[in-house]
């Protein structure tokens, strides 16, 4: 899972995906973070996307991502009061010294782990950040089985300056 995202790429992952994602699964991540009772920890945060607006609301929300550059970009856009909160870790090999009630890894993070042995160890790892009872919610791409087959048609996925 070397697929760390460039600085080029990072300057630019806001607009380009704001048309795509943000509105899908904002409220019911919000929820979820909102009826967490103790600490919360979002892998995959990018430039902080569901971290920032958490934040804001008072949650107890730390973030990881192995993207310095994507971190680089939400570290800039929040209070240094939090930077403490916020570490270039692996999903894979993510070691910190606390425990979380909610583990989340919105918009397939989990599915930039190509093989067993990597999917394996982040969720052993995830389930060692875990408190009793605690929760994982993730979501993973489910491809559209007709556009495996045929291919695209003049799709565009993105389209702006």
């Amino acid at each position: 899972m070397e697929n760390l995202y460039p600085e080029s790429f990072a300057r630019f992952y806001d607009v380009i995906y704001s048309s795509i994602r943000d509105g899908a699964d904002n409220s019911y991540y919000a929820e979820k973070i909102a009826a967490a009772k103790g600490p919360i920890l979002e892998v995959g945060a990018g430039t902080g996307r569901l971290y920032i607006p958490a934040v804001k609301s008072g949650a107890d929300i730390y973030a990881i991502d192995n993207s310095p550059a994507m971190l680089q970009i939400l570290k800039q856009k929040i209070d240094k009061s939090y930077h403490s909160r916020i570490f270039t870790q692996d999903i894979r090999t993510v070691d910190l010294d606390m425990k979380f009630d909610l583990v989340i890894a919105p918009f397939r993070v989990f599915g930039h782990l190509i093989s067993r042995e990597d999917q394996l160890s982040a969720l052993n790892n995830i389930f060692k950040l875990l408190n009793p009872g605690g929760r994982f919610i993730f979501d993973l791409f489910v491809p559209d089985l007709d556009i495996l087959r045929n291919g695209f048609n003049n799709h565009v996925d993105f389209e702006g300056e």
